[in-house]
């Protein structure tokens, strides 16, 4: 026989505290991830989801790479994975391809074909993964109180709010408190006696978002450098200079450049009024664009230091990129290198800003690919 008790994906090891003690073990617990104790998760591994897709989508014509994608996404919550792929089946470039007959739908395909404030509208039709998700009616609460709270946690660099778990107490009456108990957020145990509340998984995060602000944003700017230099000026020090995990649900810091790609998502929000412009790729060493924003057909590549400066750019020239460009799917794009020493010579590469701090973040210089000077900022803290 199995018991299992369910309390609201809470760190804490005591259960039902306004009535007798109930207590179960480390091991026993069983959170999004695997546990220290516990070879047991709530998220599908990707194999689980390969699994599932043979099943539940048995005739379908995903690729390889969208399917890798989503998983990255969802980070394996199977309701959003099953619901992501469900209104992709429903779009009419997918319905195209299956009549063909011959072709796979693409990670490519999926980015060129949803505006993301599109995509999320149609997913939020979607019962499943909209169910553990605020409504609009919990997000008009006059007091705010849960606005606050999912907005405390998004600003954070790492999409997740460290609390001492002393301050963990089961207050229902805690706005906190009730994201978690309403599974919009968990909880889970943290290094020195702290308790990590964060989302499920990325799409969560920008599903929230999404939920928070469902306003779009016409980009005013007639060019993507004069977008990505207004973009920098709202970037804070205080961010750039975090070291140690600052990986997102769905995340990890797995490459140099990610924490400055994180920065230039937020910064991207404050600069358009919280408006989602874009599905953000960041920290991923998959060959994804970092950035590509739709409604004008850009793409933004973000390095830390020159890290594989020649192959970004390739992929604009002769690679995957390029050929976006050649049939008109991109219009127009950048490569932003955030460095800490002046470069020691210029480049032969084209649309590329170097962005240099010599003094922690507090300032910057951003420079043209000739090493030329184009502007001078100074980062305040927001």
């Amino acid at each position: 026989m199995v018991i299992l008790f369910a309390s609201y994906g809470s760190a804490s090891r005591d259960l039902l505290p306004q009535s007798t003690p109930f207590r179960v073990q480390e091991e026993q617990l069983v959170g999004l991830t695997h546990g220290p104790k516990s070879p047991i998760r709530l998220l599908l591994t990707r194999a689980e989801t390969a699994g599932l897709v043979k099943i539940k989508f048995s005739h379908h014509i995903f690729d390889d790479s969208l399917l890798d994608y989503v998983y990255d996404l969802t980070s394996g919550h199977v309701g959003a994975y099953c619901d992501t792929l469900e209104v992709i089946k429903k779009d009419e470039w997918y319905r195209a391809l299956k009549i063909k007959g011959h072709e796979k739908y693409t990670y490519q395909d999926f980015i060129l074909n949803f505006e993301m404030s599109t995509f999320l509208q149609k997913l939020s039709e979607h019962g499943v993964f909209s169910r553990g998700l605020p409504s609009r009616d919990d997000l008009g609460d006059p007091e705010k109180k849960y606005v606050e709270s999912l907005c405390e946690v998004l600003q954070e660099p790492s999409r997740s709010l460290l609390i001492r778990a002393n301050d963990d107490q089961h207050d229902s009456k805690n706005p906190l408190r009730r994201c978690l108990e309403k599974g919009w957020l968990f909880s889970e145990r943290a290094d020195g006696g702290m308790v990590k509340y964060r989302f499920a998984s990325q799409l969560h995060e920008l599903f929230t978002e999404w939920l928070l602000l469902r306003r779009e944003y016409l980009i005013k700017d007639s060019t993507i450098q004069a977008f990505v230099l207004k973009v920098i000026e709202h970037f804070s020090p205080q961010n750039l200079q975090t070291r140690g995990d600052l990986s997102s649900s769905s995340t990890p810091q797995s490459i140099p450049e990610a924490q400055f790609q994180q920065e230039f998502y937020r910064a991207c929000g404050i600069y358009t009024g919280n408006c989602v412009t874009t599905f953000p790729e960041c920290g991923t060493a998959k060959g994804r664009i970092d950035f590509f924003i739709r409604s004008k057909k850009w793409g933004v590549e973000v390095l830390r230091d020159g890290h594989k400066l020649y192959d970004h750019s390739s992929r604009f020239t002769t690679g995957e990129y390029g050929k976006w460009i050649k049939t008109g799917k991109m219009d127009d794009y950048i490569m932003i290198d955030f460095r800490s020493e002046m470069p020691n010579q210029a480049v032969d590469i084209n649309n590329l800003l170097y962005v240099v701090s010599t003094d922690n973040w507090n300032s910057v210089k951003i420079y043209d690919q000739n090493l030329n000077e184009i502007k001078s900022v100074h980062l305040l803290y927001h």
